[in-house]
């Protein structure tokens, strides 16, 4: 396989390594998109389509597994983790997020050049839907806008929201899709843990999924886990 017409996308926020990386795979013949954050991430694959993509964990805004967990969801994409976190647990979560393979840095160019074309050539092989290698996402995230404290869905509704329900939905954007306990949360938001604020989170929670269930989605993203707290089950970043 050639490297023609290949688009892979690269998500690094380390800029000499990101600007290196592309080069190297460029003068392979790949035609590349380079990254910095997952919001730009979410934000290239809106705008292309990609046979691969190379993924470090440690981004900025999110973690790359989330990354890695998304496009497995979504799509036909292989799916590279290059990243400076060599331990066998780091090394199993990647794999268990969806990696196809998990390099750890230094990498040589022509080793990555190499992985890049066994994997897609084995991924050519493999039976699909017949759209091919290449297939886009067919969701998009959940995006917290910072700015106008408003929350955007897949579809791209956008949802004011109070003070308090932004102050609840940040504390969840920021845990790469684990569980908040109520008793963080309850100390965040009222600054103290009792009774009466737990019914008011119960009730900001109620208040929060009726408006999200307004929004057309399909399923219910904002999910209670009993004895834990509180997490965002899809895809969900910052803007």
């Amino acid at each position: 396989m050639t490297a023609d017409n290949i688009k892979i996308l690269i998500v690094e926020d380390d800029s000499d390594l990101l600007e290196s990386t592309a080069a190297c795979l460029t003068l392979a013949g790949f035609q590349v998109t380079a990254v910095g954050t997952a919001r730009a991430f979410y934000s290239a694959l809106e705008q292309s389509r990609y046979a691969a993509a190379i993924i470090d964990i440690g981004l900025p805004d999110q973690s790359g597994l989330v990354l890695v967990e998304y496009l497995r969801k979504n799509g036909s994409i292989g799916i590279i983790v290059l990243t400076a976190r060599d331990s066998e647990d780091d090394q199993a979560c990647g794999y268990e997020s969806g990696a196809d393979i998990y390099l750890v840095k230094p990498v040589a160019s022509r080793v990555l050049v190499s992985a890049i074309h066994r994997m897609l050539e084995r991924l050519r092989h493999q039976p699909d839907d017949g759209s091919g290698l290449e297939k886009a996402p067919a969701v998009l995230p959940w995006l917290l806008n910072l700015d106008r404290w408003t929350l955007v869905s897949p579809q791209r509704e956008e949802l004011r929201l109070t003070s308090q329900e932004f102050r609840f939905l940040e504390a969840l954007v920021q845990t790469d899709s684990r569980s908040v306990s109520r008793d963080r949360l309850m100390s965040s938001l009222y600054n103290f843990n009792d009774e009466y604020t737990g019914r008011a989170l119960d009730a900001l929670v109620r208040r929060l999924r009726t408006k999200l269930s307004r929004m057309g989605t399909p399923s219910q993203p904002l999910r209670s886990q009993y004895g834990v707290g509180f997490c965002f089950s899809e895809p969900f970043s910052t803007i």
